[in-house]
């Protein structure tokens, strides 16, 4: 069954959230829309298009700290590229940071409004409440699955079982490098690395941390993405 869409950011939660529709039979089209940090394209040259076709989208995002410090370690542990700079540094630099998430974000934020076709979803939300989101997510695609099989989805799929599996070769049958460590003995290179809401905390100098304040201050960001407050 294709039902539709999942748009996001680089590593803003879509594994996870493909990970659960697969077990749940419900296949999707995953696109970064033009964000991949492979191409590294200025903010500027993106733009909030949306797929052709009359099919239902899930945009996913997630707090662009967390996603900008997840991002460093997608380019220098699984991409396995130099960054000079830093995570620091990664932080600021148009291509690949903070800024380019906040305006990716934001774009698709705006594109949604009004749009029955595209369901806005945050990676906190399916922190806060897995099952509670997976299943907005299975109704927007057209979806009903069976709520043991849901169950069944999101207790599959919790962190710490997801990461044995990813470091025992679980995953490599249906999705090969894609779920699998880049280096075994290097706990960045996972693709499901920390998981964790608010782990930019512990990665960032508290200059940066500071920035990114003031940034999403600037830009409304939080009020925009989480007009009802971040998920707890």
């Amino acid at each position: 069954m294709s039902a539709g869409w999942v748009i996001s950011f680089p590593k803003s939660g879509r594994t996870w959230l493909r990970v659960m529709l697969d077990q749940l039979g419900i296949g999707c089209r995953y696109d970064h829309a033009g964000s991949d940090h492979k191409q590294a394209r200025p903010a500027a040259d993106m733009a909030a298009a949306l797929p052709e076709g009359d099919g239902p989208v899930i945009f996913l995002h997630r707090d662009p700290r967390d996603t900008a410090v997840s991002g460093f370690h997608q380019v220098t542990a699984r991409l396995n590229r130099a960054y000079p700079g830093g995570i620091d540094g990664f932080l600021h630099d148009p291509n690949h940071g903070l800024d380019k998430i906040i305006r990716f974000n934001l774009a698709w934020r705006r594109a949604a409004q009004g749009q029955a076709r595209i369901l806005t979803l945050s990676y906190e939300a399916l922190q806060a409440d897995t099952g509670a989101a997976l299943a907005r997510a299975c109704t927007h695609l057209g979806a009903t699955p069976d709520p043991a099989a849901l169950a069944r989805a999101v207790a599959e799929t919790r962190f710490e079982p997801m990461r044995t599996r990813e470091a025992a070769g679980g995953f490599d049958g249906r999705y090969g490098r894609i779920l699998r460590p880049a280096d075994p003995d290097n706990p960045s290179s996972f693709k499901l690395r920390r998981g964790k809401v608010g782990g930019f905390a512990d990665e960032l100098s508290a200059e940066t941390r500071a920035w990114c304040a003031a940034r999403l201050a600037e830009t409304g960001y939080l009020q925009a993405m989480y007009p009802g407050g971040v998920p707890t």
